[in-house]
């Protein structure tokens, strides 16, 4: 995977009590992210791989390399469908 996803231009975000709180602004929505997923998405930058973003909770999470490409897959197809990161 050569792909570099980073957060859309149309979003903001802010910590809130553990757990990331994304708001596009064109329309509003609101996405909460728990703390695994704020992780990914401030790994999201646009200079950071799919790879590296897979490797790097490969590092910090006790899982099988496939389990986490999976996961990471899943959640990124999520994120791109509501328009919260780009490619």
């Amino acid at each position: 995977m050569n792909q570099n996803p980073k957060k859309a231009e149309d979003c903001a975000f802010n910590r809130v009590a553990g757990e990331t709180v994304v708001v596009k602004a064109t329309d509003g929505t609101v996405t909460v992210l728990n703390r695994l997923g704020g992780e990914i998405w401030d790994l999201c930058d646009g200079a950071t791989s799919l790879d590296d973003i897979i490797h790097t909770l490969g590092q910090a999470y006790d899982q099988p390399a496939e389990t986490i490409r999976e996961e990471v897959g899943r959640f990124m197809d999520s994120m791109l469908e509501k328009g919260i990161i780009t490619r």
